[in-house]
């Protein structure tokens, strides 16, 4: 894959789920077990929820505006993003099946592998553009 398109692809996925974090509200809880639908919870949850949003909104800026850069810097750019997304769902699965206080569900950690593989597997195989 060339590096340029798997760095778009990463962008639009990263600000369409920084949005959908910021924007989807209390809502977004339903994640969470039940135990944790308490008022001081939520004032907690909530914002946390949103500085994701906020974090995957910034990450996904960067890479919509670095997606014309050289190759071998867009690889570097794609082998960091892979491997801090591996770092991100390693630390995730604990969370779902060892302390099984969340339940995102399997799409999101699916989307997030995707993004991991695709930009490792962009670094080793990159296409010219």
């Amino acid at each position: 894959m060339k590096p340029k398109i798997m760095i778009l692809i990463t962008s639009g996925i990263f600000l369409f789920i920084g949005l959908s974090q910021i924007f989807i509200g209390r809502s977004g809880i339903s994640i969470f077990d039940s135990s944790l639908n308490t008022e001081a919870a939520l004032n907690v949850l909530v914002p946390m929820q949103e500085i994701f949003g906020a974090s995957l909104l910034f990450t996904g800026l960067i890479f919509l505006f670095a997606r014309n850069i050289d190759l071998d810097s867009s690889k570097k750019l794609l082998l960091g993003n892979g491997i801090g997304i591996f770092v991100f769902i390693t630390i995730a699965s604990k969370h779902i099946f060892f302390d099984k206080l969340v339940n995102p569900g399997f799409i999101s950690l699916l989307v997030f592998a995707f993004i991991s593989f695709g930009s490792i597997y962009t670094y080793y195989n990159p296409k010219e553009d």
